[in-house]
């Protein structure tokens, strides 16, 4: 399994990115329940795009078979 084709993934750059407004978010905010539901909502998008990655790659990889 090669770590390319996630530093590749636009989607992997997307969540990435995605952690700006979250962390802007959470500077205003005292710690309290409601960061801790943004960190998890983020975190969730994050695992969900490397995920997606991995099963495309699965998938491209059974059809040329």
């Amino acid at each position: 399994m090669t770590i390319r084709k996630y530093l590749l993934a636009p989607r992997v750059h997307a969540a990435a990115f995605a952690v700006l407004p979250v962390i802007r978010a959470t500077r205003r905010r005292p710690l309290g329940i409601r960061v801790g539901v943004v960190w998890l909502g983020w975190l969730a998008t994050a695992a969900l795009a490397v995920l997606t990655v991995k099963d495309e790659s699965a998938a491209r990889r059974t059809r040329t078979l």
